[in-house]
């Protein structure tokens, strides 16, 4: 959908005779996707994400709503002085990518965070990545989660549940 916004055509303070303007500028607007479809979308990108083959990466980010209003952008020390952990049903997945880059598990998470906050993937709807984001890893099939702390990252244990694929290969490997 394109939003035009015209020019006034003349102004009466200044008695210029009218004169034909077309618009001064367009703003593009993806168009509107129903809050239903849009879920399931995520479930879907999510889920692609989890099943990928492929060592990849998800970008998590909190919902904007009152719930998280008090939470967004806080460092993990604060949520500990208040007794709240992060919660998954608090996040919304905003991105995820195939992971490109070698090295330690720290220079992928630190590589994410530059790309996220300088070279901004042109499909990205999300903020630049901030304190109170969380990064998932899937590496060698385990998915890990880091929150994006006030300096570097805090893993999270418990923040969702995800089957350890490889773990699950390895079982049905077992029992055949």
């Amino acid at each position: 959908m394109v939003i035009s916004v015209p020019l006034p055509t003349s102004l009466s303070i200044l008695s210029v005779p009218p004169r034909k303007v077309t618009p001064c500028f367009t703003i593009d607007r993806p168009s509107p996707v129903p809050p239903m479809d849009l879920e399931l979308i995520k479930q879907k990108r999510e889920r692609a994400f989890l099943d990928s083959p492929s060592d990849a990466y998800a970008i998590y980010q909190l919902k904007r709503d009152d719930t998280t209003a008090d939470i967004r952008f806080m460092n993990s020390e604060y949520l500990q002085k208040k007794g709240i952990e992060p919660q998954y049903e608090n996040y919304e997945l905003v991105y995820t990518g195939a992971l490109t880059k070698d090295g330690s598990q720290i220079e992928k998470l630190e590589d994410l965070y530059r790309i996220f906050n300088v070279e901004h993937p042109q499909d990205f709807i999300g903020h630049s990545l901030s304190v109170s984001d969380i990064v998932a890893l899937k590496q060698a099939g385990v998915v890990s989660y880091h929150y994006v702390d006030s300096i570097g990252y805090k893993e999270l244990t418990n923040f969702r549940t995800t089957e350890n694929y490889l773990k699950n290969a390895e079982m049905q490997m077992e029992d055949d």
